[in-house]
This record gives C-alpha cells, sequence and structure tokens, in this order.
C-alpha cells in the first residue's frame, strides 16, 4: 500500500468545525457540497459543490460547516511516502510543489469525472486484492494527472510578495506587543 497515503469520503452533519491546524503533509478537499467556510492561511472562502481545495505541508486551514450537513472527500498524502511506494508519481508531485492557488473551481462534468476517480481510488484503498496496491498508486496519479493542469499558477514573485505580507504582518505585531507575555 502507499505510505503516508489516506482516503475517505466524509458526510457530515450537524455542526461540523475543524480547529486551525497544520500538518506536514498535502491534504486534497474535494467539495460535493456548497457553502463550506474554508480558511487557508489568511485567506476566507466559501465552497461551491465541485470546489478542490490543496492544502501543501504547513498551511494553517480549517473548515467549518456552519451547522449544515455536507460531503467530502479527502485524502492525505506526504511526498516521501510516495516517492517511497511509487516514484514514477514523483513528477507529478513536483509540479504540486510549484506555488498555485489552493483551490480549484470545476464544473459540473469535471466535478463529475472527479468523483469517479476518488469512488476508484478509495475503492482500491480499502481493497485486499493482490492488484490492489497498482490500483490504488493508479488511481492516485490519475487523480492528480486530473487535478494539476486546472491548478492556477501563481508566479514565484506572488508567493513571495505574499509570504513577504505574512512576515511582516507578525514582526509588526511582535514589535508592538514586546512588552505584553506574547504566546505562539
Amino acid at each position: 500500500m502507499i505510505n503516508d497515503f489516506s482516503i475517505e469520503s466524509k458526510l457530515k452533519s450537524g455542526d461540523f468545525s475543524i480547529d486551525t491546524h497544520l500538518h506536514e503533509v498535502y491534504e486534497i478537499n474535494f467539495m460535493l457540497t456548497d457553502n463550506v467556510d474554508v480558511f487557508i492561511d489568511d485567506t476566507f472562502y466559501r465552497s461551491k459543490c465541485g470546489d478542490v481545495f490543496i492544502f501543501s505541508p504547513f498551511a494553517f486551514h480549517n473548515i467549518n460547516s456552519k451547522g449544515n450537513p455536507f460531503k467530502r472527500y479527502v485524502m492525505f498524502f506526504s511526498d516521501d511516502g510516495i516517492a517511497a511506494s511509487a516514484a514514477a508519481l514523483m513528477p507529478l508531485l513536483n509540479e504540486l510543489k510549484k506555488p498555485h492557488q489552493p483551490i480549484i473551481h470545476l464544473c459540473k462534468k469535471d466535478s463529475s469525472k472527479l468523483q469517479k476517480l476518488f469512488d476508484a481510488t478509495e475503492q482500491a484503498w480499502h481493497s485486499s486484492g493482490i492488484y490492489s496496491d497498482f490500483e490504488c498508486i493508479s488511481s492516485f496519479g490519475k487523480i492528480l494527472s486530473f487535478l494539476l493542469p486546472r491548478l492556477d499558477k501563481s508566479t514565484d514573485k506572488d508567493i513571495h510578495a505574499s509570504s513577504y505580507y505574512k512576515i511582516q504582518k507578525i514582526l509588526t505585531y511582535v514589535n508592538e506587543n514586546i512588552a505584553d507575555n506574547l504566546t505562539v
């Protein structure tokens, strides 16, 4: 099985909120419901059915359904785990590492295609047949191959300017509150 990889579909009902957190793996959320609030670093998004959110490692993020039921597919993976299990997928992961916007808006037709890919990947992930490892790796590669051409690539300049702005805000806050008992 692919190392450091998991996939599942989730139907959440009632109030669902994930506190702001980060982790050292990639997370892909394929939303099948409208109006879920998603925060990534310092940017707010309201999901539409078919939106795909890609959280890079160490990106602060949270999800809040505002009390409404919602459905999503969620996938976690690390590039090290993929490299150990399926080195042929590394060129795709290298494309994912390039600066890009964290959201992809899919049309209904593309959303339907992606849902079939997620279903196939989840089925392969949960099976234990002799071919399940290959099917899982193949399906995962198909998901990345589907998503990567649809990424809105940002320029390095845009990303660096954004990072500089974030660091400036932190430094300004620390300088203005240096006398206080500051916590992380």
